[in-house]
């Protein structure tokens, strides 16, 4: 994420800060009110010392600059000028705690600097604190409403913390100011994408593209809204757009799968089948996948959980958890969706928490989760347990229950029900060939590498479901698997039965779950802002140009 200080990016007042360009930190640019009030006799001011870690800093000589001003601010404490410049340098350096120290110090000093507050939440959102920057970023827009940068600030934290709703404010507020800057106008649509405004979604893109007919990003998320009817204008625009983009061009693949997913909409199955391969072609040559290493990985787990393992103390540790996981693309926010709409869950979405826990602890003690997991004790998994637990807890917003979509965690089932043995485990399934095709039609926006090649993907769904069978033998009724085809067939009977798994009573509106208002930032985000539609499955509508996902899926499971 880029957070903006007081440097200008092309075509708007934004200014990168942990990209910013020499000017930002040159003496006399954009010149704050702390600068113009300043009171301090020019005899303090250490001149020759911060020209010259002025002067590192633009080389780019930042670790240099950096030991000028410690040892300015130890000859100088408290000077703001010190302490701007201190703040510029661990921002760029990424030493956001560092950075914002400076900056709360300087807002301190000059409460009514705009500027000063607006850099503060810019390393305070860096930082992981969300909360803070939206707080910071707020007051320097009350204090210079007038500052672009500041709304595109302050819109960044608010979509961050899954404030869709009101980071659409902040973005239209921006676009008042300056109504040509398409890159907020982008992210307004993702947002309004992201709380169920699709109709406000398509309009700002359309109006992307009425100026900018070529635009691949606005193209790509308008067929990625799967709510926008496109016109055979927009087909041709979109091929047009397609056919004369230069194959060397870095957003080729991105054009690509924007077209393909459009040709498929329209029926056009060869022409879409043969641009998607295309589109995956190019991609796969941008990105790093190793699939013996998650072949490796899955193994290393059954065999560690092939003996005993010690769990946490309390059996109901955990009991407040929903973990949801399986391969991408399976209806996993559809069930995400349905469970958020009854009144004691909350939906905390693709959360990384359960992965930081694991992390951290293999840190610790060295080595791999497959290696520790047998000497774990009892204490050690209550510690884990209640460390995920603690990260939860500001994603439950006063309900008795959440979910957690971290949906690689079939990887790690073993270890999530020792930490927390009290937890629900939902498997999302669907048949194999409309999933992965459905993940390699897509181009992620991050994460789900293996997505790009048919052989990897097809691995990575063996090795996915095969230790999702696992974990079914080894812990019976543990896991609780929505099958999206059922679910689709008869989805009150489905829900019941998922609902019953969790411990929770029948709630009609689980059924209504399109009506739920909250953040949805998956590729699913449009789809499930509507009912339950029954489609006939892309496999038959291909035919034998699917015969080499099927074998890619055969020769996995050899």
């Amino acid at each position: 994420m880029k957070w903006f200080m007081t440097a200008r990016r092309p075509g708007t007042q934004l200014t990168l800060a942990q990209d910013a360009t020499p000017a930002s930190i040159a003496p006399g640019v954009a010149m704050s009110e702390m600068e113009k009030n300043s009171k301090r006799p020019p005899t303090e001011f250490p001149a020759s010392l911060l020209h010259r870690a002025e002067s590192l800093a633009r080389r780019g000589a930042l670790s240099e600059a950096s030991v000028l001003l410690r040892d300015a601010a130890e000859a100088w404490p408290g000077h703001d000028r010190v302490l701007r410049l201190q703040g510029i340098v661990s921002h760029q350096m990424g030493r956001f705690a560092e950075a914002a120290m400076a900056w709360s110090h300087l807002t301190r000093l000059f409460p009514q600097d705009a500027s000063l507050h607006n850099n503060l939440g810019s390393a305070l959102g860096a930082s992981g604190d969300l909360s803070g920057a939206i707080t910071a970023i707020r007051r320097a827009c009350e204090l210079a409403p007038e500052k672009p940068n500041y709304w595109y600030n302050l819109a960044k934290a608010l979509a961050s913390a899954s404030h869709a709703r009101e980071a659409c404010t902040a973005l239209m507020r921006l676009l008042e100011l300056s109504p040509e800057d398409n890159e907020a106008r982008l992210m307004l649509a993702d947002c309004c994408k992201a709380c169920g405004r699709l109709g406000q979604a398509e309009a700002e893109l359309r109006t992307i593209l009425h100026a900018e007919p070529a635009s691949i990003e606005a193209w790509a998320r308008l067929v990625g809204l799967k709510t926008a009817t496109l016109t055979r204008e927009d087909l041709a625009q979109l091929g047009q757009a397609h056919s004369h983009c230069p194959p060397d061009h870095p957003y080729r693949a991105s054009l690509g799968f924007a077209y393909g997913a459009a040709l498929e909409a329209a029926g056009r199955f060869e022409d879409a089948y043969r641009v998607i391969v295309d589109a995956n072609r190019r991609k796969r040559t941008s990105v790093e996948w190793q699939a013996d290493r998650i072949s490796a990985l899955a193994d290393a787990q059954m065999r560690a959980f092939a003996g005993p393992v010690s769990e946490a103390e309390d059996p109901t540790l955990g009991r407040e958890a929903i973990l949801i996981f399986g391969m991408p693309r399976s209806g996993s926010t559809l069930v995400e969706q349905m469970l958020c709409a009854h009144p004691s869950v909350q939906a905390a979405g693709e959360v990384g928490d359960f992965s930081a826990v694991l992390t951290e602890e293999s840190v610790r003690r060295g080595k791999p989760p497959a290696a520790w997991v047998s000497e774990a004790s009892a204490q050690d998994w209550t510690r884990l347990g209640r460390s995920y637990l603690e990260r939860m807890a500001g994603k439950h917003r006063g309900k008795p229950m959440f979910t957690d979509k971290e949906l690689s965690k079939w990887q790690f089932v073993g270890i999530a029900r020792s930490m927390l043995p009290g937890a629900r485990f939902v498997y999302c399934e669907r048949d194999p060939v409309e999933t992965c095709w459905s993940c390699y039609k897509h181009e992620f926006e991050r994460d789900q590498l293996y997505s790009y090649d048919l052989d990897e993907l097809g691995r990575y769904w063996y090795d996915c479901t095969r230790t999702v069978g696992f974990w079914r033998d080894r812990f019976p009724d543990l896991i609780h698997a929505v099958v999206h085809e059922a679910l689709l067939a008869d989805p009150e009977r489905e829900v019941r039965r998922l609902l019953a798994y969790c411990g929770l009573s029948f709630e009609p509106a689980c059924l209504r779950f399109y009506e739920v208002e909250r953040d949805v930032r998956t590729a699913s985000a449009g789809q499930v802002r509507q009912p339950l539609m029954r489609q006939p499955g892309l496999a038959e509508r291909y035919g034998p140009l699917f015969d080499p996902l099927r074998h890619a899926l055969s020769a996995a499971q050899r």
